[in-house]
């Protein structure tokens, strides 16, 4: 999988200052205290929020669904198979969930058979899959008033990202091991035992409002 990003998101922050003073009475969160649990419930989750418009190329699923991993899917501009355009074969079958629907299925490798032969040869190395589109949520940080596609952010991502803010902001959050603050930023965290060491560390009131979102693989 890879993705280009075609129309970035002018920010991550999954809330803002004034909306967690509005919302939880606590004043004084720093912007850099949203952004960090605002990554935290993105690591959790899996997929980015922010929505913004995206090139995917994917490996074919070989089943009749592929998932895209921006969601949700709130336009597709073009689809490719190999350099082909098969857009108008491409249905969105869930936006929530990135699923994008196609008759005839996503195989997972094409085939070329020189000549005449009777043992067509399958062509790697090459993803065949390539997706134009836009996907994700319209954030309470972004400036403006969302379009008519536009899917505001769920209030179960919010809420998560002002619990893990106040606990960032406190000191009480897993521990930051690694940080980037030039640019856009970007942190690496003590991640927690029980899953894995693949997630962040979250309060246990951010995990229940998470787990039942995150990422379905097929």
């Amino acid at each position: 999988m890879a993705i280009t990003i075609v129309t970035p998101a002018s920010t991550k922050a999954l809330t803002t200052t004034a909306r967690i003073l509005t919302e939880t009475g606590e004043a004084g969160v720093t912007a850099q205290a949203i952004l960090v649990a605002s990554a935290m419930v993105v690591a959790r989750l899996g997929y980015e929020l922010a929505k913004e418009t995206v090139i995917e190329t994917l490996q074919g699923s070989d089943r009749s669904i592929i998932v895209l991993s921006r969601r949700p899917v709130t336009a597709i501009s073009l689809v490719k198979q190999y350099g082909a355009t098969i857009t108008t074969e491409a249905v969105i079958e869930n936006s929530a969930t990135g699923f994008l629907f196609r008759y005839g299925g996503w195989p997972s490798s094409s085939y070329y058979a020189p000549g005449v032969s009777p043992y067509p040869s399958p062509i790697y190395g090459e993803l065949p899959f390539s997706f134009s589109y836009t996907g994700g949520f319209f954030l309470p940080s972004f400036a403006g008033s969302p379009a008519g596609t536009d899917v505001l952010l769920p209030v179960w991502a919010e809420a998560a990202a002002q619990q893990l803010a106040l606990q960032v902001n406190k000191g009480a959050a897993g521990a930051i091991t690694e940080e980037k603050v030039g640019g856009e930023y970007s942190a690496k965290y003590a991640t927690s035992e029980a899953a894995g060491g693949a997630v962040p560390m979250l309060s246990s009131m951010a995990e229940a409002l998470l787990a039942p979102h995150a990422m379905v693989t097929l």
